[in-house]
């Protein structure tokens, strides 16, 4: 008579020290599941409801699957949004401001890391001063010199911020840089240094690509 082996049961249901039962893995599938519905459900429905004629938005019983393809909504939101130039101005609004704020930062960072001069506490307690202050307290007097300056409208109000390593959560950036570049062995620079290579060739050369 074939006997039960219940601990390959428990193994197989409960999981072991090396794998995952079954039932902790169906909990978890179902759990991402239940997570996923939530951030996607709000996007479907804007999905199908895009594709929807004006009979169908009013046709009650009309709710998952349209009658249709209507790409009227489709052709008005490109006309109005003035899609084209939005998109050009989307684009270079977060791109060029991000570009300086990461270079800026893995500059500002990397000085931190390699070099001793004066003033260099002072100059982190302003960085975390940046990142600790709420912007609640510093909305407005920028916005009130940016409207002295014209800049209101202007991408020059997100440049020149970044220019100065004072961009979208620099401070956070400069000092990750600043961290991952004092973790850099200065083994490779002092060889590259030793073969003639500047600062600056050291920096983008091996520092930057490590980061």
């Amino acid at each position: 008579m074939k006997t039960i082996d219940f601990n390959k049961i428990r193994s197989f249901l409960l999981g072991s020290r090396t794998s995952y039962g079954l039932v902790f893995t169906v909990v978890l599938y179902l759990l991402l599941f239940a997570i996923g519905f939530v951030y996607l459900y709000p996007l479907l429905f804007m999905f199908v409801t895009s594709m929807k004629s004006p009979a169908d938005l009013l046709n009650p019983m009309v709710q998952w699957i349209p009658t249709g393809f209507y790409a009227g909504n489709y052709e008005k939101a490109f006309r109005v949004l003035a899609y084209p130039t939005t998109l050009t101005s989307s684009i270079l609004v977060s791109v060029v401001p991000s570009l300086i704020t990461a270079a800026v930062c893995s500059l500002v960072g990397y000085g931190l890391a390699r070099y001793r001069f004066f003033g260099k506490r002072l100059i982190f307690v302003l960085i975390l001063a940046t990142f600790i202050i709420p912007a609640q307290n510093t909305v407005i007097p920028q916005m009130l010199t940016y409207k002295d300056l014209g800049l209101l409208g202007n991408i020059f109000a997100l440049i020149l911020p970044a220019i100065f390593g004072q961009g979208y959560r620099s401070a956070i950036f400069i000092l990750i840089f600043y961290q991952t570049f004092l973790s850099l062995p200065k083994v490779l620079e002092e060889a590259a240094r030793l073969d003639g290579a500047s600062d600056l060739k050291i920096f983008v050369q091996i520092a930057l690509p490590a980061a």
